[in-house]
């Protein structure tokens, strides 16, 4: 199809601003719910910082209490999962590191810096 000469070329657009944001209503519902205060154990806090708080317990002593009832790792694997889980989320993902090749290959050069020859 020949192009017209309303069509952009490639790499090009006419919205210049880009694609609105989508609504993301439930996010939104979440983020508010999360700010609310709570009382938990007699102390203020916002969902956010008691989940927060209950996330570290888990990982440091792996357990934790949610309300009356104790959650605890089934196994160091679940623990770990738990672990690796919350530094992904405050670190990012781990960088894919390069495979190491045990084979070491050395190239020996024979010259002088002025590049003359040696016996």
């Amino acid at each position: 199809m020949p192009k017209s000469s309303t069509s952009w070329g490639k790499g090009k657009s006419g919205n210049l601003k880009g694609r609105p944001p989508k609504n993301r209503a439930l996010t939104r519902l979440l983020q508010e719910s999360g700010e609310a205060p709570l009382i938990i154990g007699g102390e203020q806090l916002t969902g956010q910082q008691a989940l927060a708080r209950r996330i570290w317990e888990f990982v440091a002593t792996g357990q934790v209490m949610l309300g009356d009832e104790p959650l605890k790792a089934e196994s160091i694997a679940d623990w770990l999962a738990t672990v690796k889980w919350l530094y992904t989320h405050i670190d990012g993902p781990a960088k894919p590191t390069p495979e190491i090749d045990n084979e070491i290959i050395l190239t020996v050069v024979r010259g002088l810096p002025n590049g003359e020859q040696t016996d």
